[in-house]
């Protein structure tokens, strides 16, 4: 159903009525009358709601706010202001056309106009009056016989009437009022302005003939009634003025005694009816005498009554007081109760709750009176209201555990409600928390439970005894290692176990002692011989132990340390040994010290070098011989500290166990051969005589070929190193049974016979102080004695002594086989590979300027086709436009490193240039940098710095191995 609020009328008779959030649509003066409206719907009292952002403004007098949180307001018992407005009619539901009616109303209007327009035009003027002359309705223009009386307005005819009307008008008022007939008073003359004139005054009953309560009386002036005749004779005989005089105060004195007259009899009737009245007021006094005293009567017995009420009152308020007391008792006390406690009558609907039992069985003030199964508890209670019913019938209280929301656990008790008359009519709910006794009891079940677990678990035995040194208890290890014999020792005297084995004088008097005084004993050490465990050391140790229930015990534990003092003794002798290995600890210490110390001045010295010839070349003019001994010289740095870096990254694999052999047959002639052609030059520089006797008919060994001729390298660089100028230097290489001989005579320094067994050493040098003559780290002969023991080899050093020079020698284990591979060489490129990268189109990434330049240079004297970008993003945009047949990239880059640049490039796929060799030229150059490298998509793996002819070797045989790779399919 739909109802308007703005046009359609109000309900009525209402109790509630609830419109929420939609007068915050209204505007002001619609709000006021909507208000109203309700005002007027409503009964007395009733109740209003509105929405949470709707109010009902102060001062009206109309509502009365309830909870104005929650927007309730009470009717105030006002007058409703409530106005409606005027119909604005009824659409007919007919189907007829609208026009006809229409038509109908308007031909009702213009007859209901024209009769009012001929009542006011032919009726004559008048008045309506009631029963005390008092105008109800005026008629036509009444100005010529009524004016206004001057003071208070009113409406009295008599008041209002000029001179001349009044004795006719209250002549003909009263005989129309007595005959109820219609009643003309002709001929009367009434004064006006100073004028005179005759009317006629028509007096009609209204009511009259339908007996109405109230009558009303239609005062008419007409005009009067003259006769023709008599109007043609009044020129012939017209009367005297007097006479006309006294013949209208004839008909006035006539009609003043009619008047009287109807007066008299009125008043004769009235006078005969208040003596009726009287005489009923007579028998009505006598009976209300009579009642008086019957009431004289009922009040002295009202006074007893009362009497009696007002000592039963002050009983009752004694009473009450009682109650009140005891009431506010109950209320004090469940008030600072701490526990939750819940009244329920019998039917299981709440009466009294304490305030603990709010949160905890989610109770509000309002819920008094609700059934309990209304309410859900924080609490996991399982057919609460049923266990309630329970109680009530059967009066025997039920109490169980329950576990709350939180965890938390509680005792739910529920007992019957038992009245004075010993009646049940409800039960009690009481909810203890019990968390931490329910923890506590577990927490001590647990400690009791491990502490009987540990007592089983500890390897130490264990025994309790009580008075008596009789054995109460005893833990696992005990009964394990004590008394293997498995019999039960409970209730057993400890020194008569085992043939009174424990039966000392040294126990009895430590257990007699911690008895009596309560002193405990620790560490009391006895050799005992114990069956089938042979002499064994034990160590006792006792305390009391306090029992509520029973006499004092002692507990004793019994140690086997037997195998303690064996070890003591070795411990002593192993000490000992750590004294000598902390000295040789700390000289190793010193030693490394020393080594880091040199380290210092052997990586600072080629950078002096480097740095200083850069600046040269800088600011120096120099012709062509001098800026190329800098370069030579820039070179050599280089090219010692990459040697230095790369020795110490060799012993951190040596150390680390992660330096690899690449195993295959090898030639040693050929390894030799080319270790030799790469220090050539450096002694060439020396001036020293370098020979060689070379075997080739030696066969070949299983061995990796650039360790191998790491281990020459290495060994020839010392010797050129420790040789002074024009010196020699041999190198020999052949076959010594199945092995593989190769030695290394030097004529220079030679070796002290004390340092010899130190050789092979790391960071171990002979030569320690500052005034040393040659440079060096000292880890070349330790790196090549591990690689020589990897290959199953051995190496040894001989030196007759200081000045006399010195002999290396290396043996390998040969195979019967021909040489499958050779060594390549160090220093200097493949034949050919410079010629392999005319033409090719090598991409470069590098973000270090110098290094791009330098690589950039380096590559264009092979006729490589070279571009470098700075960035792996650049790099991305030059692989489409340049499609490089190599690329070369470094790994250390920002924003974006070469692993993620590789990765891109390698999810291009072939189509896009993805299959494109590449090699990691990078300063990051460990094991776990090659590694990552090659997962990463990088077919080798380059250390900085790199000499030119490695790098050209590199990229040589990366274009031959994507040459020969088969060219993928359509």
């Amino acid at each position: 159903m739909k109802h308007d609020l703005s046009s359609d009328p109000p309900f009525s008779k209402l109790d509630l009525v609830s419109c929420r959030n939609v007068l915050i649509y209204f505007g002001p003066q619609l709000q006021e009358r909507v208000i109203a409206m309700f005002h007027f719907a409503l009964n007395s009292p009733g109740f209003l709601l509105l929405g949470r952002a709707e109010n009902i403004p102060d001062g009206r007098g109309l509502f009365s706010a309830v909870d104005k949180e929650s927007k309730v307001f009470a009717r105030m018992s006002g007058r409703s202001v409530l106005r409606f407005a005027p119909s604005r009619g009824i659409v007919p539901s007919s189907p007829s056309p609208p026009d006809v009616n229409l038509r109908v109303h308007s031909v009702d209007n213009l007859l209901r106009e024209s009769e009012n327009e001929l009542l006011e035009r032919y009726v004559p003027p008048g008045v309506i009056v009631d029963e005390r002359m008092e105008i109800v309705r005026f008629r036509g223009r009444t100005g010529a016989y009524l004016e206004v009386a001057s003071g208070k307005p009113q409406y009295d005819l008599l008041r209002m009437a000029r001179p001349g009307l009044i004795a006719d008008l209250r002549i003909g008022i009263a005989q129309a009022k007595m005959s109820g007939t219609i009643v003309r008073r002709a001929g009367v003359r009434v004064d006006a302005n100073g004028a005179s004139r005759v009317c006629d005054i028509v007096v009609i009953p209204i009511g009259a003939r339908i007996a109405a309560r109230n009558l009303l009386f239609a005062v008419m002036f007409e005009e009067p009634r003259v006769p023709a005749v008599e109007a043609r004779a009044l020129p012939e005989a017209a009367p005297a003025p007097s006479d006309e005089r006294v013949d209208k105060l004839e008909a006035d004195l006539g009609a003043t005694r009619a008047y009287l007259q109807s007066i008299i009899d009125e008043h004769q009737r009235t006078n005969d009816d208040l003596v009726s009245a009287n005489e009923e007021l007579l028998s009505s006094n006598e009976e209300l005498q009579s009642l008086n005293e019957e009431l004289e009567t009922a009040k002295e017995e009202l006074q007893s009554t009362n009497e009696e009420l007002s000592t039963l009152n002050e009983e009752l308020q004694t009473r009450n007081a009682e109650v009140h007391e005891v009431n506010s008792d109950l209320i004090n006390i469940l008030g600072s109760v701490e526990v939750p406690i819940v009244i329920v009558d019998g039917g299981r609907r709440i009466r009294r709750f304490t305030p603990k039992a709010r949160p905890i069985l989610n109770l509000l003030p309002t819920d008094v009176g609700r059934p309990i199964d209304d309410i859900k508890p924080t609490l996991e209670i399982h057919d609460l209201d049923q266990k309630i019913a329970d109680v009530v019938d059967t009066g025997s209280a039920n109490e169980e555990e329950v576990q709350g929301a939180n965890g938390r656990w509680f005792r739910l008790q529920i007992r019957p409600y038992v009245t004075l008359e010993k009646r049940i009519e409800g039960a009690v709910i009481s909810v203890v928390d019990i968390d931490v006794l329910k923890r506590a009891l577990g927490a001590a079940e647990w400690a009791r439970d491990y502490a009987k677990a540990t007592v089983e678990a500890v390897q130490t035995p264990l025994i309790v005894l009580d008075a008596g040194y009789r054995i109460t208890s005893a833990n696992r290890a005990f009964r394990d290692h004590l008394n293997p014999g498995g019999e039960d020792i409970a209730g057993s005297s400890l020194f008569a176990l085992h043939g009174g084995v424990f039966g000392t004088a040294e126990l009895r008097s430590a257990l007699a002692s911690v008895f009596a005084r309560r002193e405990h004993f620790e560490k009391l050490e006895l050799a005992l011989d114990l069956p089938r465990l042979g002499i064994r050391t034990l160590s006792f140790s006792g305390r009391a132990v306090a029992m509520p229930t029973v006499e004092q015990l002692v507990l004793l534990a019994v140690e086997d340390i037997t195998d303690r003092r064996r070890d003591e003794a070795e411990r002593r002798r192993l000490l000992a040994e750590a004294e000598t290995a902390k000295a040789s600890a700390e000289a190793a210490n010193r030693a490394k010290d020393e080594f880091l110390a040199m380290l210092s001045h052997e990586l600072r010295t080629p950078l002096s070098t480097l740095l200083m010839h850069g600046e040269l070349l800088v600011h120096t003019p120099m012709d062509a011989p001098a800026t190329q001994r800098a370069g030579e010289a820039i070179s050599r740095a280089a090219r010692a500290q990459a040697q230095l870096i790369d020795d110490l990254l060799d012993v951190s694999r040596i150390v680390a166990g992660k330096l690899r052999m690449d195993m295959q047959p090898t030639s040693l002639t050929s390894t030799a051969r080319e270790a030799i052609e790469v220090v050539r030059a450096a002694a060439e520089r020396k001036d020293i005589t370098l020979e060689s006797h070379l075997d080739d008919t030696i066969p070949t060994c299983a061995g990796d070929p650039a360790r191998l001729q790491q281990v020459l390298w290495n060994l020839l660089t010392n010797a050129i190193k420790f040789t002074p100028e024009h010196g020699r230097v041999v190198v020999t290489v052949d076959a010594d049974g199945d092995r593989g001989r190769i030695r290394v005579q030097d004529n220079g320094v030679g070796i002290e016979p004390s340092f010899l067994p130190h050789v092979f050493q790391r960071f171990r040098q002979e030569d320690r102080v500052l005034t040393r003559t040659v440079g060096g780290l000292g880890l070349g002969p330790g790196i090549v004695r591990y690689v020589v023991e990897a290959h199953g080899g051995t190496v040894e050093v001989e030196s007759p002594g200081k000045g006399k020079g010195a002999t290396f020698t290396v043996l390998i284990p040969l195979v019967k086989a021909q040489p499958a591979r050779v060594a390549r060489g160090w220093g200097a490129p493949a034949r050919g590979a410079a010629e392999a990268l005319e033409g090719v189109r090598i991409l470069v990434v590098e973000d270090d300027p110098g290094t791009r330049e330098t690589l950039v240079t380096m590559l264009r004297m092979t006729g490589a086709e070279v571009r470098a970008v700075a960035s792996a993003s650049t790099a991305m945009t030059c692989l489409g436009e340049l499609r490089p047949e190599l690329l070369v990239c470094d790994i250390a880059m920002p924003e974006e490193d070469g692993y993620s640049l590789i990765a891109r490039i390698r999810a291009l796929g072939p189509a896009g240039g993805g299959d494109v060799p590449a090699l990691a030229l990078t300063a990051l150059a460990g094991d776990e940098d090659r590694r990552r490298a090659a997962e990463a998509g990088f077919q080798m793996h380059m250390a900085k710095p790199v000499d030119i002819g490695r790098l050209v070797t590199a990229l040589a045989q990366l274009r031959a191995e994507s040459l020969q790779r088969p060219t993928p399919g359509p």
